[in-house]
Order: C-alpha cells, then structure tokens, then sequence
C-alpha cells in the first residue's frame, strides 16, 4: 500500500465536510514516485489538484477590498524585524500582524469548501489561526483578537505527506518593508492564487526542495497561466494578482524546463497487533505505523526514555525503549516516530513542555495517549 493510499483511508474516517475539501487536494497525488520532466508534473498531478478558479479569484477580490481600507489590520508572514506572531505593529501607515504559515493552508483549504465567505467575514468572525502555536515569550505581545492552532483539515493536509508552497515568497530574506509592501505581502500569504501543493521533503526522497526551487516555481507560474487560467478574463486577473503581489518577473520571460525526480520515504502501512494479557501490560488494542524496511532507521541504541520531538519528526524513525526506572524495567518497546507524531500532535500541542522544548519525555512509562501507537516486543 503506496503512502498516499494510506492516506485516503484516513480521510474516510473524518467527517464529511473536512473529508470532501481534503480529498480534492490529495487524490491527484496518487503515486509514491516521480521521475520526469518538472512541466508534466505541474500540467497532470498539480494543477488537478487545486481548487476552483473562480473561486481563487473570487476570494482574493475579496482581499484587495479588505486592503482598500487603510485602518484594517494587516496579516503577513514573520520575518527578522518582527518575530512575536500575533503582536499588533503599527508602522509603515498601518496596523498590522506576523504570522507563521497557518493562515496560508487555512485559506487554501477553505477554497475547497462549497460556500467560500469573503476575506472580511473571516476576520471579523476570528475565523483563521495566525500560528500553529506561540512560544510562550510570544503570548506576552499576543493580542486577544487572534487565535491559533491546526484543524483537523489542515493537518490531514500535512500528514498526507504534502508541503503548502507559495509561488512567490511570502517573507522574501534581505527584502525590507520597503521593498515589497505590507499589503503585498499579505496578498502574498493569503491569496490561494499563490499556494500549492508539492510533496514535502520530510516525507520524500529527493535530491533538492523543488517547491522552494527557483525555476521550478517560475514554471508553475506560466503554466498556471497557460493551462489552469484558462479565459481572457481570468488570465488578467492572474496577471493582476502578480502586480498586486509585487511580482517583478514577466511570465513572457520563463522558459526553462527542469526533470525532478522524488520517491516517498515510507510506505506508512499500518499494522493492528493485539497484545496478550500478561502481568505487565494490560489488553489493548496497538495500532502501529510501521515504515518500510529500506528506508526506516531503527535507534542505534535503546532509549532509556520515551521521546516525541519536533526536530525528530520527519526522520522516520522507530525507536526502542527500555526503561531503567519504574514498574516497565523488563520491557522493550517500539514505535513509529513518525506516525505516532501525527496521532498525538493536538494533544502535544495543550502541553507546556511541547510550548517551551517543542518534545515530550517520560522515563519510567509510556504515556496514556500514545499506548496504542506502541508494540511491547520484549
């Protein structure tokens, strides 16, 4: 079972709002491998997986509208100057704030939704995050209006082994306020006219970032503009996105082709064990995202302690576990970093140590929300 299979399983179990905005964004990507020319790619796996046009086009009107009023808050992504997502600047003639890339995937997803609000209503219902979460030193200079957090349809979004990506860059590095505006790059971070889905290095084998890569993103730019704009009317509007958006290279001036090549790093099939009662563990159920065998790497040595981490995650990993306190001394358990990872993320998420060290670590138990993600094998 290729990893996008697995993926769609998942997707079955959700409720039917989030399964059918999701399923528009994954389906297209139904193959675990890729090897080709980068303009194929772009023509037959990505563009079938966007949203509608007119509904694209018609939210980021919807943008521009909000922009026309010079006292609205501006939201943009975080960069050197500004670093505390969720503080109220005011500068450069307006009030605005940072963020991470939440807002960004929020508003692709909603544009698979089947009644798409403008940009307005939205803000004034507090209806996106501007983070995933915020450091504690950032809650200080957090303002009450604005939330954060991951949805259930975002984050399916990112398990599903795909990266959010922007045409052009939203926080461009060595460009100042100055350079490119604050309202361009909020129409930048939001407009779904920007954003893509590509597949995500954690997750694939390949030898660069192709949905950071420079000519690559120039090349879906003219052929978004060939292929998926499809009328006069909607070419323009694409070509006023870019000028609004601060875009300084004419599609007329892209040219270049490129092969890409990619192969996923996990199958993550999914393996049921029932566990036999002993005196040790209790019966449950486990279920455990095993990765395939050539491309997993197993600790090279038994932990002595329980760990979920962020810098980890992506690596996939299955670690063992022997702990040298408490009443599991004699057993060894296992499990998929990774998949346990995505399983447990929201819960993570409520503790203060995952907001200070962005980890979890026990030294004498597994914790309750994670034992069914675990195998005891010794």
């Amino acid at each position: 079972m290729g990893l996008l299979d697995f993926q769609k399983q998942k997707i079955i179990q959700m409720d039917r709002k989030i399964r059918n905005a999701s399923m528009n964004v994954v389906q297209s990507f139904d193959q675990t491998t890729y090897s080709g020319t980068a303009s194929d790619y772009i023509k037959e796996i990505i563009i079938p997986s966007l949203p509608k046009v007119d509904d694209i086009i018609s939210f980021t009107e919807s943008l521009y509208s909000y922009l026309n009023d010079v006292n609205k808050v501006r939201y943009i992504r975080k960069f050197k100057s500004y670093p505390h997502r969720g503080n109220i600047y005011n500068e450069w003639d307006r009030t605005f704030t940072v963020t991470d890339n939440e807002p960004a995937l929020w508003f692709y997803m909603e544009c698979f939704e089947e009644k798409i609000s403008d940009f307005s209503s939205y803000e004034e219902n507090k209806s996106f995050p501007i983070a995933f979460a915020l450091k504690s030193e950032e809650k200080k200079y957090s303002n009450d209006h604005f939330r954060y957090g991951k949805n259930s349809r975002e984050n399916l979004f990112s398990s599903s082994g795909l990266k959010h990506c922007h045409i052009l860059e939203c926080a461009p590095r060595g460009e100042s306020l100055e350079e490119l505006s604050i309202d361009s790059r909020m129409i930048r971070l939001l407009s779904p006219m920007n954003h893509f889905p590509f597949p995500s290095p954690r997750k694939y084998e390949m030898s660069s970032d192709f949905g950071e890569d420079y000519i690559f993103l120039n090349l879906v730019k003219k052929i978004l503009y060939q292929e998926y704009y499809k009328t006069s009317i909607q070419k323009e509007k694409f070509i006023e996105f870019l000028e609004a958006a601060g875009n300084k290279i004419k599609i007329i001036n892209i040219g270049q082709d490129m092969l890409i090549k990619f192969s996923s790093k996990l199958s993550n099939q999914r393996l049921v064990v029932k566990k036999v009662k002993t005196t040790k563990q209790p019966t449950t159920s486990v279920e455990f995202g095993s990765s395939n065998n050539d491309h997993r790497s197993i600790a090279s040595t038994i932990l002595s302690h329980y760990k979920i981490s962020e810098k980890d995650y992506g690596k996939g990993l299955v670690i063992r576990v022997k702990f040298k306190r408490g009443k599991y001394q004699s057993s060894i358990f296992e499990y998929d970093h990774d998949y346990t990872y995505e399983k447990v993320i929201d819960h993570l998420k409520t503790l203060s140590c995952w907001e200070k060290y962005s980890s979890y670590y026990n030294t004498s138990n597994i914790p309750g929300f994670a034992k069914k993600y675990v195998k005891n094998i010794e």
